[in-house]
Order: C-alpha cells, then sequence, then structure tokens
C-alpha cells in the first residue's frame, strides 16, 4: 500500500506579517451590529430556535485610514491618502509558492478569533474550478495545524463548496443561519449571472442572495485579476460582489492587474532573494552538442556596430570548454576567437553581415553556408529534440536524487514533462503508447542499462530510494499521464486551449473545464502519495491546461513539450515547480544549495532566460525607473537619518519629487523618473531633515534605484560546466586546520550581558516620553455632520438633495475610554516587555492622567509598549556592565561558513577570486554587495601578515544585541612576523560612513559586539579582537593591518540627550 504523506505545517515569519497585516487594520476601529436579518415569524418557520448573527460593519474612518498608513510603511509601500471604493478593499501581493492560500486561511480564523466571533461569516472567491480543488486540497491539509492553534477548530467542519449537488437550502442553514465560523468556498462563475440558482433560488419568498446581502460576509478573492474586468468596465463577478455590501474585500495574488490600498507585498524578486523558492536552472538541447563539433549560432544584427553577435565553443588556457558571443564583421576568425579549437580552423565570416540577411560561413574547404539570424548549425527535427529533452530530464532526475541523498536529506525527486497532445502520450492503437511514452521508455531503458553513469557505492546505500534503476522495476511504474477526462474516465485533449496565453486570457467552453477539473481531481488525490519512496512513479506527464492543479513541492525537473507555438515556458508553468520541498515526513526543505528548478529547454540558453526574465517582469510590473516606497525608506536608512525620523522624512521625500516635476505618476499611480537618476546629484531639498543629509540622501539615492536596475532572478546555465564554490583546498593542511578550529571555536562562543540600570531614572525617562508621545494625540469625540437642501419631487413629496457628509471633532469633550484593571495592564505590557512586575506598576502610577486614560485603549497601549523597549533597549546599551560566557555551542560551522552559491559570473557585480598562491582565502570565490568590500578583499589577500580570511555568512554567526540581531562581516587571522602569537580579528565594514554616520542601532550592536568579544578573548589563549572598518589603511606597509580599524572620531557610546 503506498502511503500519504502527512505535511508538517509551520508559519513562517513573512506569512505572519502577511496575516498582522489585516488584523492590524481593525484595531481601534468603531464596530457596529447589523440589525437582525429576519422577522420573528420567518425566523419561527426557519430551522433555528434562536436568530442568526451577521457579521458587524465598520466605517471608512480616519482611523482605518491611519491604520493603513502605518501598516503601508511598516511594509514598505507607499502611503494611501483615502480608502479605494465605498466598500472598502485590501490587496495582499505574494509570489506563487509563498503559501498565499495557507495566510487567508489563517486570517480568517484570526479575524473570528481575535475579535471575540464578531467576522465569522466569510467567502471565499474563485475564478475557477482548478483553484476551488486546490483550496479545499488546502484545508485538508492546514486543518490540523489550524486546529493546536485556534481551540481546536476543525476547519473541515466550518467550510462547505457551494457547486451543482449543494442547494439554496443548505446556503441558509451553514451559512446565513449559522452561528458560529461559517466559510462558503465558491467559483464566480456561480453567481456572475442573474440566472444562476444562488440568485435566483427562493426560499421563505426571498432569493438566497438577498439574504446573504444582509449577513455582511467579509469577501476574499483569490486571483482577483481574473475576474477584475477590462478597463474601467468592472466585471459581472465584480458587481455581483459589490451587490452583497460586505464590510470589506481581501483581494490576494502574485500577479495584480487593479492594486486597492495595498498592504503586503511579497513578489517574485523577494521570494527568490529569501530563498522562498527553488533557484532556476536551464538546461538546453544544445548541452549535448559535442565540443568538438563547429557550432555556430547567429544571435541577432546588431544596428548600432553593423555586426552580427555570433556564439561558437571557446577554450581559455586552463579552462573548460564553453560558449562564447562575439561581434563579427567580414574576415573575421572563428578560429582565432574560438582561443584555436581545430574544428574552427580556416572557418571565417564570408561577407559583410546584413540586416534581414542570413549570415555567411566559409569553412576549411572553401565550401559557403548560410544561417539565419536566431538559428544555429545544429538544429534538429522535433522528434529528435524531444528525445534530447527526456534524455537530458532523466540524467538530471538521477543526478538530483543522488546529490539530496548524499547531503542526508530523504526527499523524493520528481519531474514533470508538460504537453500540449494527449494523442502523443496515450493512444488508442497498439499497446496503448504514444509517440511521447514510447521515446521516454527507450530512452530510461538505455539510461539506466548503463552503469557506468552512476555512483554504484550511493545507489547500493539506497536501494529503495533508487528502486526505479532496478531492472525489475516495470518502466510503466516511473511514468504516468495526468490529463483531461471526459465523463467516461478517457483521457481527452482539451478543446480551445493555447498554451502560449497567460491562463486568464484562455476561455474555455463548459465541457472542456468539467474535463479539466476532473483530470485535477485526480492529480490533487495523488499529491501526497507522490513525494513517498513507496511509489515508484517519478516522472509525470500532464496537458499544461492542468497546470494550475500542479503545485507539488518535490518537483525538481520541468520539461515543456511542444509542437507549435512558442517553446519558452512561461511563469506560469515554471511557477509549477518552484514550492520548496519536503522530505518524507512532511518537512519543508530551506536548503538553497538543494532546492533548485531544473528546466530542460527546448531552446538557447540566453533566450530562454531573457525570455522568462522578462515574462516575470510584466507579470510583476517591474520598472526600473520605478520609484518605489522600499527604495526611499532604505535611502533614508542609508543616509543615516535617525530611525524617528525616518518616516517623516520618507514622505518629504517623495512630495519633494512629485512637485518638482522629477517624477511621473502614471495611470495607475506609479510613480517613475522623469530623466536618469544620475541627475538627481543636483536636486534642491526643502524640508529641514532633508536638507541636513542631502549629499548622503543623493548618493544613496543614486546608488539604490542603480542596484534596482541590475535586479533579476538568477538563473543558472545548466549548458555550461557547473562551478562549484568551495573551501580552498589548503584549508584541510594540518597547519591550516589548527587555526580555521581555533577561528571556528571562538565563533561558536556564546554569551549573555550583564546590565548595571539605574532603575530610578530609567522610569522617570521611560514615563517622561510617553507622556509626550500620547500628548501628541488629541481624542475629541468626533461628530458626523451632513449638511443637504431641501427640495420637492414631482409628487410634491420633500426630499433631502445633495448631501455631504463630514467628520468634525469637539472642542471640549475629549474621549474617556473604559478603564482597565491594573493587573490586566500589567500583564500585558509584562509580556512585551519582560520587565518586573513591580518596574512597570511605578511606570504605570507615574503617568499622568491623560497617559493613565489613554492606555485603556489598545493602540495607544502598544505605543507606550514600543515607547518602553525603545528606552530599555538604550539603557541596556548605555549601561551594561560586560558580556560573560556561557556553556554550549553556538551555530554550526556550515552555517557561519558558508560558501556564496555562484550562478552566473558574468552578472555578479563585485565578484572575487582570490589568488591561490597567496594561500590566504578561505573560499575559491566570494562575491559582495560593494565596492568597498571587494578592495578591503583585495587588500587582505595581498597583505603579507593576514594568514587565513574569510567573509562571514550574514545570518550564520548571531549575535543577539539589545538592538535585534548582528552579524559581523569579517573573520581575519593575522600576525605580524615578529610576533608570536596571531590575532583573530572580527571585523564589521561600514565603507559609505564615517564615525558620525552611524546611527544608534549601529552603535548599540558594535559596543555590544566589542563586550562579546572581551570576553571571548579572557576564555581563550589566543588574542581576539573586534571592531569596525571604513578604511583599509596600508600607509605603513610594516603596520598595516592594526590602522584598518582605528577611527580617532569614533565615540563608543550613545548621547546623553538621547537619554
Amino acid at each position: 500500500m503506498n502511503n500519504k504523506i502527512k505535511f508538517q505545517i509551520e508559519e513562517l515569519d513573512y506569512q505572519e506579517d502577511a496575516v498582522n497585516s489585516v488584523i492590524d487594520l481593525l484595531k481601534g476601529i468603531d464596530r457596529h451590529s447589523v440589525s437582525s436579518i429576519y422577522s420573528t415569524a420567518r425566523v419561527q418557520g426557519s430551522m433555528l430556535n434562536g436568530r442568526p448573527e451577521a457579521n458587524v460593519r465598520f466605517s471608512s474612518t480616519s482611523r482605518l485610514l491611519q491604520n493603513l498608513q502605518k501598516i503601508q510603511y511598516r511594509n514598505e509601500l507607499f502611503k494611501d491618502d483615502h480608502i479605494v471604493g465605498a466598500i472598502p478593499q485590501f490587496s495582499i501581493e505574494m509570489e506563487t509558492g509563498t503559501g498565499k492560500t495557507f495566510v487567508y486561511l489563517e486570517t480568517i480564523l484570526r479575524l473570528w478569533s481575535e475579535f471575540g466571533g464578531q467576522f465569522k461569516k466569510f467567502i471565499i472567491v474563485v475564478p475557477s474550478n482548478p483553484i476551488l480543488l486546490g483550496v479545499k486540497k488546502s484545508i485538508a491539509t492546514f486543518a490540523d495545524y489550524f486546529k493546536t492553534k485556534f481551540n481546536n477548530i476543525d476547519l473541515n467542519n466550518h467550510y462547505f463548496v457551494f457547486d451543482k449537488n449543494v442547494t439554496p437550502e443548505t446556503v441558509t442553514s451553514k451559512l446565513i443561519e449559522s452561528n458560529d465560523l461559517s466559510i462558503m468556498l465558491i467559483t464566480n462563475h456561480s453567481f456572475n449571472k442573474d440566472s444562476n440558482r444562488l440568485r435566483n433560488g427562493k426560499e421563505s419568498g426571498v432569493a438566497v442572495w438577498d439574504d446573504i446581502k444582509d449577513i455582511a460576509p467579509i469577501i476574499v478573492i483569490d486571483e482577483p485579476q481574473k475576474m477584475d474586468g477590462s478597463g474601467r468596465k468592472k466585471s459581472a463577478s465584480l458587481l455581483a460582489i459589490e451587490e452583497l455590501n460586505p464590510p470589506m474585500i481581501l483581494r490576494y495574488s502574485a500577479t495584480h492587474k487593479n492594486l486597492y490600498n495595498q498592504i503586503y507585498k511579497l513578489d517574485s524578486y523577494k521570494a527568490y532573494k529569501k530563498n522562498l523558492v527553488k533557484n532556476i536552472k536551464v538546461t538546453t538541447i544544445h548541452s549535448l552538442t559535442p565540443k568538438d563539433f563547429p557550432y555556430i549560432r547567429y544571435i541577432k544584427f546588431l544596428d548600432n556596430s553593423l555586426q552580427a553577435r555570433i556564439e561558437i565553443f571557446h577554450k581559455e588556457q586552463g579552462k573548460d570548454i564553453k560558449c562564447a558571443k562575439f561581434d563579427v564583421d567580414n574576415n573575421a576568425s572563428l578560429e582565432e576567437l574560438s582561443g584555436g579549437l581545430p574544428q574552427y580552423r580556416n572557418w571565417y565570416i564570408a561577407v559583410q553581415p546584413r540586416k534581414n540577411d542570413d549570415l555567411q560561413i566559409s569553412t576549411d574547404s572553401g565550401e559557403i553556408f548560410c544561417v539565419a539570424e536566431g538559428k544555429s548549425n545544429d538544429e534538429v527535427d522535433h522528434d529528435v529534440a524531444v528525445e534530447k529533452q527526456m534524455e537530458i530530464a532523466i540524467k538530471a532526475h538521477i543526478k538530483k536524487q543522488a546529490e539530496i541523498l548524499n547531503s542526508g536529506k530523504k526527499i523524493k525527486v520528481l519531474t514533470l514533462f508538460f504537453v500540449d497532445s494527449v494523442a502523443k502520450v496515450r493512444s488508442d492503437e497498439g499497446d496503448g503508447r504514444g509517440t511521447y511514452l514510447k521515446i521516454f521508455d527507450r530512452v530510461f531503458e538505455k539510461i539506466r542499462s548503463q552503469a557506468n553513469l552512476f555512483d554504484k557505492s550511493t545507489l547500493s546505500k539506497y536501494p529503495k530510494e533508487f528502486a526505479i534503476l532496478n531492472p525489475d522495476t516495470p518502466v510503466e511504474s516511473v511514468r504516468e499521464g495526468y490529463f483531461a477526462v471526459d465523463k467516461t474516465h478517457k483521457a481527452v485533449d482539451v478543446e480551445g486551449w493555447n498554451s502560449d496565453k497567460d491562463d486568464e486570457d484562455v476561455k474555455l467552453k463548459a465541457k472542456a473545464q468539467e474535463d479539466v477539473d476532473r483530470g485535477i481531481d485526480l492529480i490533487l488525490n495523488k499529491k501526497d502519495e507522490l513525494i513517498s519512496f513507496d511509489e515508484p512513479l517519478s516522472f509525470i506527464f500532464s496537458h499544461s491546461a492542468l497546470r494550475e492543479g500542479w503545485d507539488n513541492p518535490n518537483v525538481f525537473v520541468l520539461v515543456t513539450i511542444k509542437e507549435t507555438g512558442s517553446d519558452i515556458a512561461k511563469k506560469q508553468e515554471v511557477g509549477r515547480g518552484l514550492r520548496l520541498p519536503v522530505d518524507i515526513s512532511g518537512t519543508r526543505c530551506y536548503d538553497s544549495s538543494i532546492n533548485e528548478l531544473t528546466i530542460v529547454a527546448n531552446d538557447y540558453y540566453d533566450h530562454f532566460a531573457d525570455s522568462l526574465q522578462d515574462d516575470y517582469n510584466k507579470s510583476s510590473g517591474f520598472n526600473k525607473e520605478e520609484v518605489t516606497a522600499d527604495i526611499i525608506k532604505i535611502t533614508m536608512v542609508e543616509a543615516g537619518i535617525p530611525e524617528d525620523n525616518v518616516e517623516d522624512a520618507c514622505d518629504a521625500f517623495i512630495r519633494e519629487l512629485v512637485a518638482s516635476n522629477f517624477v511621473k505618476i502614471g495611470k495607475t499611480g506609479k510613480i517613475t523618473l522623469k530623466n536618469s537618476e544620475v541627475d538627481f546629484k543636483d536636486f534642491v531639498f526643502n524640508d529641514p531633515v532633508l536638507i541636513e543629509h542631502s549629499n548622503k540622501i543623493k548618493e544613496a539615492f543614486i546608488k539604490a534605484m542603480k542596484d534596482k536596475g541590475s535586479k533579476k532572478i538568477d538563473i543558472a546555465n545548466g549548458d555550461e560546466p557547473s562551478y562549484e564554490n568551495a573551501v580552498q583546498k589548503y584549508v584541510n593542511e594540518a597547519e591550516f586546520q589548527r587555526i580555521y578550529q581555533k577561528l571556528l571555536t571562538i565563533l561558536q562562543k556564546r554569551s549573555v550581558y550583564r546590565y548595571k540600570l539605574d532603575k530610578d531614572k530609567f522610569i522617570k525617562c521611560t514615563t517622561t516620553e510617553i507622556d509626550r508621545q500620547l500628548a501628541k494625540h488629541n481624542d475629541f469625540i468626533q461628530f458626523e455632520v451632513t449638511n443637504a437642501e431641501v427640495d420637492f419631487n414631482d409628487s410634491r413629496k420633500m426630499t433631502m438633495v445633495n448631501a455631504q457628509k463630514q467628520v468634525e471633532n469637539s472642542d471640549s469633550h475629549t474621549l474617556t475610554y473604559e478603564a482597565k484593571p491594573l493587573f490586566d495592564l500589567v500583564n500585558v505590557i509584562m509580556a512585551n516587555t519582560m520587565l518586573p512586575r513591580l518596574a512597570i506598576i511605578k511606570i504605570i502610577n507615574a503617568l499622568t492622567k491623560n497617559s493613565r486614560n489613554k492606555i485603556n485603549n489598545q493602540d495607544y497601549l502598544e505605543e507606550a509598549i514600543k515607547i518602553i523597549n525603545q528606552k530599555l533597549k538604550e539603557f541596556k546599551s548605555k549601561e551594561f556592565l560586560k558580556a560573560e560566557i556561557i556553556e554550549g555551542i553556538g551555530a554550526s560551522k556550515n552555517d557561519i561558513f558558508e560558501v556564496d552559491k555562484i550562478i552566473n559570473e558574468e552578472e555578479i557585480r563585485y565578484l572575487f577570486t582570490p589568488n591561490p598562491s597567496h594561500r590566504k582565502a578561505m573560499n575559491l570565490k566570494y562575491k559582495f554587495d560593494s565596492e568597498g568590500e571587494l578592495k578591503f578583499a583585495k587588500a587582505l589577500d595581498n597583505d603579507s601578515n593576514v594568514l587565513l580570511y574569510t567573509k562571514l555568512k550574514k545570518g550564520g554567526f548571531v549575535l543577539e544585541t539589545p538592538a535585534g540581531n548582528y552579524s559581523p562581516d569579517w573573520a581575519i587571522v593575522y600576525q605580524k612576523s615578529e610576533e608570536h602569537f596571531a590575532m583573530y580579528f572580527i571585523a564589521e565594514t561600514k565603507w559609505d560612513k564615517d564615525a558620525g554616520g552611524l546611527n544608534d542601532d549601529e552603535r548599540i550592536k558594535i559596543r555590544c559586539a566589542k563586550k562579546h568579544f572581551e570576553a571571548v578573548n579572557e576564555s581563550v589563549d589566543e588574542i581576539v579582537k573586534y571592531d569596525w572598518v571604513n578604511v583599509y589603511n596600508d600607509i605603513t606597509k610594516s603596520q598595516s593591518f592594526p590602522q584598518v580599524f582605528t577611527d580617532e572620531n569614533y565615540a563608543d557610546e550613545l548621547p546623553i540627550e538621547r537619554l
């Protein structure tokens, strides 16, 4: 019997951030209940004994806008100046594969639980049955996790699917008349017409749709771009949703068409950089081209230089043969360009390249042949290309499986083939195999019969995991097809499908859609079994029309086989393999060295990679000229603006950019540069804070915009010999190992800090700051004033017209909040600050009467807690005595010294290859974020007094400080020739800052790190030192290194006025 894997669920930080972004919207918002929706007579005639309850409603007040702006700033989004539309709608952007469904299901449960059941009615709207089936599967998967988190509530018992088998009476009983958490899952096609059963079905003389209006359900829309309509015209689906007049609409997608008050953003680039999805590698059929073949590809004609750009094999001395690109004229020698490869002997460009003409090449025999633009002399027919793709895919599959098992992880690899023709896989004739299955079976049997292709020790160590390579395992059991099926369960092609279009642009007829739905249902039922080694099925063929149903996390190899149309796999297809894998226990793997998706393409690498990148940019709306909120926030932080002033500085910065016409605002609200970012150096500010930091702001903004222009998803070239960055071999030598182990021991030391706080001073400073900040908020009672004119209609009935509403504050009456018991306030503050109970009581009792009243309000209480923590951080940083070493080992060796993953060397801006003859660097290569780091590495590599150095992994070696976690940049072992002891130096690099440019948090972290390493120095025999670096001073060659970290202007303390 095949085992189904039970997924182990864990909530990640970014998912919690997305959930909190919705919850925090409603904090402090006045909510009011909806009156009973049924008359007494109707309730008596219904299935209930009492009256059902609707969701509470809330108004789009200034408080909702304040909450929105607070969340947008926190999530590095531009602040909106108003709530869009009569019904509040909020957009949440999450990249495919990062847990969007999990996030909105948890959001529903949090809204229900944290607001005392006031929000209990929800409708999840999806644009298609495949997505609906996926949501059903997700609910079943996550139910046990949510049970443990939400007081044993079983989500399976609180939702239902509205489909053709569900009656309006069921909707009434399970949604409308339910007094508990109730969720209806529905496609938009079930209600976007007046003729739909949900809208014309009657019960008790009232349409069920009208009853739904009265319960004020919160609407969650999955993939709203598929039902947004075109232009300004709203779709029938959106109009129907707005008829319900919900309290709010939550919109979740990776590719929004329209953004409504966006509150969270996790786009493709951020997901990639955070390692939340797999890396991508592309291998093409041309990787099988023999390296002794005179391969030449005519990439394109260059209009500017009137040359042809070609690609040929090329070899540099001491390196492998690789493909290289050259721009050529008439008579260019391919032999010379190739580095002297013999297959190009006496090959030349025969004629000056011309636009729209084929490129002519002369061979050693004098023969001239032509290559069309975009083509090569190694083109193959379709079936040969398919066979090559399958050969590459099978070998990549087996290699990946061995790599994972040898790393100690039990993760089963799956390979997915997307095809456009069912008949090519399944046939009504002969043995039932179509052309593709016959090719696959032949290639697979050939590969597994070649014992020399595999490491025998790996195969013998993992016989069960490699059972597919056992000749006794029938090839039929290792591959299978999943396709649309008709009512007789026969696999069929999908009428009207076009894989070159985006999913939302393809409109299938009802029968075709039903066939697809049945196929996806089969896929989802098999999903859990596929990741078990008890199930031999590893190679899956599926129609591209079913791609929405494929989200199996263990797809490591993806192949798109098309007979016609574009050969480029779109982001929607690639996304099927980007989810992070799980092992046989259902535990997610976050190892970036394992998490890589290989795409096998019938294309050329550069063309495929560029096209896929363009598709990513198009789907995410990326524009390198766009000025985004995160760019502005980065600019202010890098310019050294104090943390308390950053938000106001960001607001002032964007106001001045717009006012000066340095940028333009598009129809969608995007802000883009009118000129080059370099022109910004002449910009003149008006805001005092911006003026004070003017030069640094300009430098930081120009740098941030340039870096943004270079952002893209790294797509590794699988056609080239893979480069594996690693530790230098000489590090394993005895002398180096001695130094290495000492350095590792130093970096694995853990410590705690001892403080001597002036408690009375801390309490006084804290209460003073709370009083000062809370006094800024005037809690006047608000009145909604409506001004209108009196008029008479044709029936002489008096009416009110031209009504205008505005909110006014009372001049004399402030809000008095319901007093919370002192015990409750103390418990909340203690849980969020870890202060002792007595200190908290003293702080509360020392507050003014006005502040004491305000902290009865949850929002003001949270603000007070934030102030307490900030003051505690400042006092701890100022007044701690020392660090003390504690028992235990910190981070692992692999985390501390993890090597940089090098994908495309030519695209890494600051790549450094140390000189191996100098025998100083720990790793073969390093990639850096700045030119300063690159220069520092070069200086270390050339310093005769440096014995060993390496860049430390961010987040690998971590010190916990009052200002947050901190990871230094460098570990260096240094010894001057006349000294007997080496110095183990841990360095923090701040290339763009002098002592005065460090902000308070940076100073705190540096101070704490110094104290930690002082304690380490006392606990070991070696000399250990830590400091920060902003220059490599090598004026005195004999004493170059000790001068690196010295800055005479640096004061190791916080400004006293801050305290």
